[in-house]
Order: structure tokens, then sequence, then C-alpha cells
């Protein structure tokens, strides 16, 4: 009787490790240009994070060691779909009220890529001539295996945008 207790105290502590090391796989990172903080997602961890500052706006590129990469990008004059280039096969495209969603395949078909466009929000009434509308952010991600697609997905789907003034 006491080993069986034994291997059932040990499977339990084995299943709460388990969980424990599974919540521990991600990281929040804070989405900055400068010292303005543009949002924030929960990512996986081990990423090497790459940052191209243009004139309008800025690219972050979150880079893992298999290849795998999240794109974010915020500004105007940037070619959009994200991943457009032929590399990037496109499966399904769906219209939402806050962003559109594209997801495809890329590279030999086994790798995933998705990316999420926001859109500007809606004005009630006529806007006044002089309103500037900051840029929506864009974020994505590609070359991801079937195997971690789910984390990637919820990485996309954690993102937060950060409330500025200014900001729509």
């Amino acid at each position: 009787m006491r080993r069986d207790t034994l291997i059932m105290l040990l499977a339990a502590c084995a299943l709460a490790l388990t969980a424990e090391g599974s919540e521990k796989q991600t990281e929040t990172f804070v989405w900055k240009r400068g010292p303005q903080i543009i949002g924030r997602l929960s990512v996986p961890k081990g990423s090497r994070v790459e940052i191209y500052d243009y004139l309008e706006g800025i690219v972050t590129t979150l880079r893992y060691q298999d290849g795998a990469s999240i794109k974010l990008q915020d500004g105007l004059m940037y070619i959009l779909p994200l991943f457009s280039a032929p590399k990037y096969r496109l499966i399904s495209s769906t219209e939402g009220d806050t962003k559109t969603t594209r997801v495809g395949r890329c590279g030999n078909g086994k790798l995933n890529w998705r990316e999420d466009n926001y859109k500007t929000k809606t004005l009630i009434g006529e806007p006044p001539a002089n309103v500037f509308t900051w840029p929506t952010p864009n974020i994505g991600y590609a070359n991801v295996s079937s195997d971690r697609k789910s984390e990637f997905d919820n990485a996309l789907d954690s993102f937060a945008r950060e409330p500025e003034k200014g900001h729509q």
C-alpha cells in the first residue's frame, strides 16, 4: 500500500512540474519605439530581437533558433501584407471588425505563417478635415512548424495595444 501511495505521489509531483514548466515557456514582450510602448504580447521564450527603425515607423522581428519569427510593424510607408513574397502561399483571409487575418503556408509547404493587420477605429460621424489617423499595427509570424503553430497563434492572439494619447 505504501509503495502505491508513493508512486501516486511521485506521479502527481511530475504532473505538477510539467504543468508549471509549460506555463513558463512564454514571456511578456514589450514592443517599443524609443520610450513609447506600442503594445505587449506573450511570446515563446528564446527569441533574438532585431529592430529596424525607419523614418515613418518601426519593424521589430523576434527570431527563434528553429527559423521561426514574429514580425511586428507599426507606422506608415510599409508594404502590406507583411508576407506577400511568392514563397508565402495564402490559404485564407478573414475580415473582422478590428483586423484582417491572413494565414498560409511558406517554403516547401510544411511551415506556417499568419498575419493580423489591425484597422483604425471608426469615428461616429464625419471626422474633421485636419484629423490625423495614427497608423495601426501589423503583426505576424512565419516559418512556424505545425507542432508550434498553436504557440505562435496564442502569441498573436495575446497582442494588446498600449493605449496612448493620439492613437486610435
